[in-house]
């Protein structure tokens, strides 16, 4: 968001792969069986897609969930991209250096603005160049505080399940709101007289406290306005909420962002002159769970970021809305869809280009917005994506069936990125994935290895090592690494080594052993290869479950 709140919507996005998250009901499914062979519905065209052209990027497109057979797929990138092969496939690319509209500070005293996919520098002058949330940079007067402040505390509310986990529990809980951007706009004029962030706490803060100075005194035509939106350091988005208005997830589409707004003067009263507006609260009734998916991607996009510093991670928008359940079930698209765009100027079409994107159910037999396991579930599929290399395959996958390696290794590794990310640490876990789908509720323990319908099929200890796993047996052995308590293996490595192993040589380069895609194999072979677990412990871990590991490592 460069230009201000007036006008927002969307463009389309078409051609997207999607990766359903534990428990799809769909029937069906593609390759697959030992061996490592494969079946081919799309004639050659792969899962991780292929260049057409120097802006088209096809593919073998899986919903999973549903039963539709698998289809080749066309994206086309966006003006001033060009499809470029990476790690993990065909993807939209930057030609230049950044997007038409885009602006940033070179330094205090100079302004960068894109022309033509380059930065241009301007001076400053004696203005200062500043980069705000929403806007982008400018060079803005030098004129110092104004001491005109608005203060508050955001809370929102949610639901957790129940105690016998049959249910979601319909008594809201309240907490913080952190991270949301703050805005005030006086609606007569059209201006934006302050904006802000809503605290994570600490320092004396509370989380959701906001505090932000004000260009002019507040009037009865002046609005707060509350943003499920997160901003780099030049005011570029990397996330954000966007509505939908389809349940077909290869037709993305959103007119606006979510936001709420609140009065500036004492509710009622007409009285302007206060400082301290109190509480607001998101209710459930205004839409609060996409705060919940707000706050939890959030959260999970810090952690990744400090567990992997210095890399550029991709940007993403997760489309809800109310009454709204995605064919996909709740599914995460990759760059090879061709990146999301939510249009907030129609007029001058203005867009915000986000690299990839999630769509999250929110009807009444599918209230995912309160599942924080789902929620991170595909948060994990970001991460994959993001900071490592995905197996490309997507698809239907059964809570109690084997597998394709590579689809079971992805959703494996998603299920433990979102039950390690509701845990408060490795010895204090929450090991119970939670959910409810059409109207049924069920949970896996990848701790004890087991699920609301009894044991979970487990793999065969004397098959081969490409062998189909059940991908709750992939998210318990991750777990078993992490953990130091509550696991089927416990090893109590934590969050670096399990981490660390995502970035090493072995699993980022083009050494592959097994299956024909990376898979838990090749992560194990890198986490021995690099030292980041000892054979030991990759032996207590997988002979306890009954995978077939042959200390037969391929290293770099």
């Amino acid at each position: 968001m460069r230009t201000g709140f007036a006008l927002l919507g969307a463009v389309v996005l078409t051609g997207c792969v999607f990766v359903e998250e534990t428990g799809g009901e769909g029937g069906g499914g593609v390759g697959g069986g030992t061996g490592g062979t494969v079946n081919d519905p799309c004639n050659g065209v792969p899962t991780t897609g292929v260049c057409l052209d120097d802006t088209t990027i096809q593919a073998c497109f899986e919903l999973g969930g549903h039963g539709e057979a698998p289809e080749v797929i066309e994206t086309t990138c966006q003006p001033g991209e060009q499809c470029a092969i990476g790690v993990n496939g065909a993807a939209c690319e930057l030609i230049g250096d950044c997007r038409p509209g885009e602006s940033m500070c070179q330094d205090s005293s100079t302004l960068l603005t894109c022309d033509n996919a380059a930065w241009v520098p301007t001076p400053c002058g004696t203005d200062q160049c500043l980069s705000q949330p929403g806007q982008g940079a400018q060079c803005l007067s030098n004129a110092g505080s104004t001491g005109i402040h608005l203060r508050g505390n955001l809370q929102y509310e949610y639901l957790l399940p129940n105690s016998g986990l049959t249910d979601f529990d319909s008594t809201p809980q309240a907490e913080g709101a952190v991270d949301f951007f703050v805005t005030v706009y006086d609606n007569s004029t059209g201006d934006m007289i302050g904006m802000g962030l809503t605290s994570p706490g600490g320092g004396g803060a509370n989380p959701g406290d906001w505090d932000i100075e004000l260009s002019v005194p507040v009037n009865e035509n002046c609005f707060l306005y509350f943003w499920p939106m997160l901003f780099d350091n030049n005011g570029q988005p990397r996330m954000a909420i966007a509505k939908s208005d389809s349940d077909d997830a290869l037709h993305q589409a959103s007119e606006e962002y979510w936001y709420w707004g609140f009065e500036t003067c004492a509710e009622g009263t007409g009285d302007c002159g206060i400082e301290d507006l109190g509480s607001q609260t998101i209710a459930i009734a205004d839409h609060s769970g996409v705060a919940h998916i707000y706050q939890w991607i959030d959260y999970g996009i810090f952690r990744y970021e400090g567990l992997y510093p210095g890399i550029q991670a991709l940007s993403t928008v997760i489309f809800w809305q109310d009454g709204t359940e995605w064919n996909c079930g709740n599914c995460f698209v990759p760059p090879i869809g061709g990146g999301a765009n939510v249009t907030y100027d129609t007029q001058n079409s203005l867009t915000d280009h986000y690299d990839t994107s999630m769509c999250i159910s929110g009807s009444q037999d599918s209230p995912t917005m309160w599942a924080k396991s789902v929620i991170n579930h595909e948060f994990g599929h970001w991460v994959m994506a993001s900071y490592t290399k995905s197996p490309g395959e997507g698809g239907v996958h059964y809570v109690n069936a084997p597998s394709r390696p590579g689809l079971a290794y992805s959703e494996g590794w998603a299920t433990f990125v979102g039950q390690s990310q509701i845990s408060k640490s490795p010895s204090d876990n929450d090991s119970i994935y939670f959910t409810k789908k059409n109207g049924t509720t069920f949970w896996v323990d990848i701790g004890a290895i087991n699920y609301s319908g009894g044991a979970l099929e487990g793999p065969d200890p004397n098959g081969p090592i490409d062998q189909e796993i059940n991908e709750n047996y992939v998210s318990a052995m991750f777990w078993s690494f992490w953990a130091s308590t509550n696991a089927k293996t416990p090893q109590g490595l934590g969050e670096a080594p399990v981490a660390d192993t995502m970035r090493s040589q072995r699993l980022l380069g083009t050494q592959n052993r097994g299956y024909h895609t990376v898979d838990f194999i090749d992560y194990l072979d890198a986490m021995k290869c690099g030292g980041f677990a000892t054979q030991a412990q990759i032996d207590a871990v997988t002979s306890d479950v009954g995978y077939p590991w042959d200390n037969n490592e391929l290293c770099p």
